[in-house]
């Protein structure tokens, strides 16, 4: 799979909607497309020079016997990118499906 990088000017654009905030937490599963959200964001918010605070937020949702792994790799890159980082830990009953 080949991507594209995302113009600067289409990034600003939807992004934009959360400088209304002071804080926005960002759900991050480990998967790509969050990985990428949470790396656009935290690069947009220090381009712009905003105060606006960014946290992660993932769930380990124990379905798979490496889902706490994944939370620990999402946390590690957070830091990396200077974002604080919390672990919930799903607690309730296993979803089913239909």
């Amino acid at each position: 799979m080949n991507a594209l990088p995302i113009p600067r000017s289409e990034a600003q654009a939807l992004l934009a909607p959360l400088m209304r905030f002071r804080h926005v937490a960002l759900a991050v599963s480990g998967g790509p497309d969050s990985l990428a959200l949470m790396r656009l964001a935290a690069h947009w918010r220090a381009e712009l020079g905003l105060a606006l605070k960014l946290s992660v937020l993932t769930v380990d949702h124990g379905l798979r016997a490496s889902s706490r792994d994944e939370a620990l790799m999402v946390g590690r890159l957070a830091a990396e990118l200077g974002l604080p980082h919390a672990i919930l830990t799903w607690a309730g009953r296993d979803p089913h499906t239909g």
